[in-house]
């Protein structure tokens, strides 16, 4: 729940916390680089951090100092010299980086704020552990803060509209030029990359049963409220997920499990309830807003999410390229690409929330699309009673929505590629995506042409 006023006060025991924490991670710092970073340097700093502290509360550590991080990746990528002044901090004497860590700065940045031709490594080891030390702190939040994620879901899914009214045109394009068996001198990049791409996930699911699944409850909450041991008592099951998942093959154990609960099915009802919007703690800039789904579709998505995921991870077109259990590929592959500049990373921003249902049916094949539907909840209930329908395919919450938007990515990125080297090292984990650097341009077009959207803050391509 959104913190009441009581508690929004900025308590001095929590204040005196994080100022003993940015104390002694100035200590390391110190310890580390003695002859650059000594102790009157380190004194100045710690008093430079109360003062602004107790100006600003606990903001200057989550937020300003984020900032700072923020404008310090973006001058190491090439993109733009650090501008202290801009950020709110006095400047180095002479220089455009800040003051405040100057010691540090001074050994990666010129003074024009641009990176120095041998910049100290350890140094930006240090700034960006200091400066990042509190992006995640966790910090109650407030009624406005609650309004804004909520306000931005619902201007998400406005986009949507925008975005699923192109998408079905060009559908309605690709069926149009696929009726005709051949290309034409008119087809858009677009429409090619499309084709490619509905090759590519036909060829993914070519031998892939989505009913040969085990269905499971997850661990999390759900839109109807029932706890972990009451989830098994099934009040509701929507009649569009039973005329593809029976009632009796997969919401019981066996015949004998149907008779003995005949009263309890006889009393069931088949409609479609609404998913239900939650907020859970995230970071000090607000909470994080899923969507609990109603404890029927959620049974059978867990089955289909996980049958799916051991599919895509074992067959050859995919098994190198998109993963759901191991991040240690994505993780290498942003390594190599800082050492040697050969790949760049791409992170999208409201990734689940910009996974329209019509791109889904763009892209996926027919015989697995109306399995995708059947267990997806069409529309989600806000804190406010608002029942919102829904134009994504599914929020976060949703089994099913972190493997389709992987495979989604993969299928329109691997497309677009302009040869087999680059499909090969394309990687997918979610929203976080490899590509190699001369494709990465084109791969930020692709995505975005499609409905989605590049954190370009988050993503390094230089």
């Amino acid at each position: 729940m959104p913190a009441n006023s009581e508690f929004l006060m900025e308590p001095h025991n929590r204040l005196d916390n994080v100022v003993h924490i940015i104390a002694a991670l100035l200590r390391d710092v110190q310890i580390r680089h003695g002859s650059v970073f000594n102790i009157t340097a380190l004194s100045k700093t710690l008093k430079k951090v109360k003062s602004r502290c107790s100006h600003e509360g606990t903001g200057f550590l989550t937020k300003t100092l984020l900032h700072l991080g923020k404008a310090f990746d973006k001058a190491l990528s090439g993109h733009t010299p650090l501008n202290s002044i801009s950020l709110g901090f006095e400047p180095y004497p002479g220089c455009k980086f800040p003051r405040f860590l100057g010691e540090l700065f001074n050994r990666v940045l010129q003074p024009d704020g641009t990176v120095l031709r041998y910049p100290d490594a350890t140094c930006v080891e240090s700034i960006r552990q200091l400066l990042y030390a509190f992006s995640k702190y966790e910090l109650p939040y407030t009624d406005e803060q609650v309004q804004q994620v909520i306000s931005k879901f619902e201007r998400t899914e406005s986009d949507l509209s925008t975005t699923s009214t192109m998408l079905d045109s060009l559908s309605s394009e690709v069926a149009a030029i696929t009726s005709s068996r051949r290309r034409t001198p008119k087809s858009s990049s677009m429409v090619e990359v499309t084709r490619e791409a509905r090759i590519l996930l036909s060829r993914v699911f070519a031998f892939f049963n989505p009913r040969d699944i085990v269905p499971r409850h997850g661990p999390g909450a759900v839109a109807t409220r029932q706890q972990l041991w009451a989830k098994f008592e099934f009040t509701n099951v929507s009649s569009r997920i039973t005329e593809l998942y029976p009632l009796d093959e997969y919401y019981y154990a066996s015949l004998g499990h149907v008779c003995d609960d005949m009263h309890g099915i006889t009393h069931m009802s088949d409609r479609d309830l609404p998913a239900r919007v939650c907020l859970v703690p995230k970071d000090s800039r607000g909470p994080r807003l899923i969507s609990c789904e109603p404890v029927d579709f959620q049974w059978i998505q867990q089955g289909l999410a996980r049958k799916l995921v051991e599919h895509v991870e074992s067959i050859k077109l995919t098994k190198f390229n998109v993963f759901f259990t191991d991040q240690e590929p994505n993780r290498r592959g942003a390594w190599l690409g800082s050492k040697t500049g050969r790949y760049a990373t791409l992170d999208l921003n409201e990734a689940s929330d910009r996974i329209s249902l019509s791109l889904v049916r763009l892209l996926f094949p027919e015989h697995i699309r109306v399995y995708l539907e059947a267990c997806r909840s069409t529309s989600t209930e806000l804190p406010n009673g608002k029942v919102l329908p829904l134009k994504k395919y599914a929020p976060m919450g949703s089994s099913l929505c972190f493997p389709v938007l992987a495979l989604s990515v993969w299928a329109l990125l691997t497309a677009g590629s302009p040869d087999a080297d680059t499909r090969e090292s394309i990687l997918v984990y979610g929203d976080d995506v490899i590509v190699p650097t001369a494709f990465a341009a084109n791969a930020m077009s692709i995505l975005e042409s499609f409905g989605l959207k590049i954190n370009q803050d988050k993503s390094c391509t230089s």
